[in-house]
């Protein structure tokens, strides 16, 4: 999970939302990286390492909870990295959403994208300006 967490910093992990569309209740929102806002870990995955090395005594970790909270992790990942694009040819959540979520790669579940960018961290490209660049890609540091 460390690898992941050095995405946190560029990609605003913890700012992600997942909804769960066909929820009736008070969590159909999911942060799974919030706790990542404070540094702290993450329950959710403390529970999955503790449930896989050492099953017969934290099985009770394996739990809907923390199911849900990896399904959520694993939206915002690929939400983080490809937005909403995917190679489905038809979605399940057509249309304008009044709720400022937008319909996550796999057409089930909702997402909220963060909103926090400072300036100069905001992505611009423009292909007309590197297509002629011999190395058009920059290293991030971590």
């Amino acid at each position: 999970m460390d690898d992941y967490k050095k995405l946190n910093p560029t990609h605003r992990l913890y700012a992600y939302e997942v909804k769960f569309p066909f929820w009736d209740g008070n969590e159909s929102v999911r942060r799974p990286y919030l706790d990542w806002a404070t540094n702290d870990a993450l329950s959710w995955y403390q529970a999955y390492n503790q449930t896989k090395h050492d099953r017969h005594v934290q099985f009770k970790e394996a739990n809907f909870q923390n199911l849900l909270e990896a399904v959520a992790g694993l939206v915002v990942l690929l939400s983080s990295q490809f937005h909403t694009h995917d190679f489905l040819p038809l979605s399940v959540l057509v249309g304008d959403r009044p709720d400022q979520y937008d319909v996550a790669i796999g057409d089930y579940f909702l997402v909220k994208f963060p909103k926090d960018w400072p300036a100069q961290d905001r992505y611009s490209f423009n292909w007309e300006n590197v297509k002629n660049d011999a190395d058009p890609f920059q290293s991030l540091q971590f």
